[in-house]
C-alpha cells in the first residue's frame, strides 16, 4: 500500500487521486465523508480513549506555464519547490509522461532562478509535447 500511495500524482490543488485512494481503502472500515473543500473525515466507532490523526494529502510540484517551439517546458514552482534541489530533478506528470529538469550554466555566482530552468520530456518540437503536456498541468518528482 505504502508503494502504491507514494506513486499517486497529487500535487497542492490537485489531490482528487490520492483522496479518491484513501476513501476506498478505508471504506467498510470506517465512516468517510468529505467536506466541501476535499478534506476526509473517517470516524471509527469504538470505546476508550480518541486518537485523531491527521496528514497531507498534497505533495509540492511544478506546474507548466509555457512550451517552447523546441518542445522544452517552461514551469513554476507548486508548494515549498526549493530552486536549489530541482537540477536534475525527475517529475511525472498525470499521463504518465516523464522529464528532467535542467538549467542552462551560469557563470561565476550567479545564481539560477526557476525562470531559467526547462523541462525536458524528450520530444523535439512544441507540437510533439502538445500531445503529451498542456500549459497548466502539474507533474509530482
Amino acid at each position: 500500500m505504502l508503494k502504491e500511495l507514494v506513486n499517486i500524482n497529487a500535487v497542492s490543488g490537485r489531490e482528487t487521486p490520492m483522496s479518491d485512494f484513501i476513501v476506498k481503502e478505508l471504506s467498510g472500515v470506517a465512516e468517510v465523508s468529505k467536506d466541501a473543500v476535499g478534506n476526509i473525515i473517517a470516524h471509527i466507532k469504538g470505546e476508550g480513549k480518541k486518537l485523531l490523526l491527521a496528514a497531507h494529502m498534497d505533495e509540492i510540484g511544478i506546474m507548466v506555464t509555457f512550451i517552447e517551439d523546441t518542445g522544452f517546458l517552461r514551469f513554476t514552482g507548486v508548494g515549498g519547490v526549493s530552486v536549489s534541489s530541482l537540477n536534475y530533478s525527475k517529475v511525472i506528470f498525470p499521463s504518465g509522461r516523464i522529464g528532467i529538469i535542467s538549467a542552462p550554466k551560469k557563470s561565476g555566482s550567479d545564481k539560477i532562478e526557476i525562470s531559467d530552468m526547462f523541462i525536458d520530456i524528450g520530444v523535439s518540437s512544441k507540437e510533439e509535447a502538445s500531445k503529451f503536456v498542456k500549459i497548466g498541468d502539474m507533474a509530482g518528482f
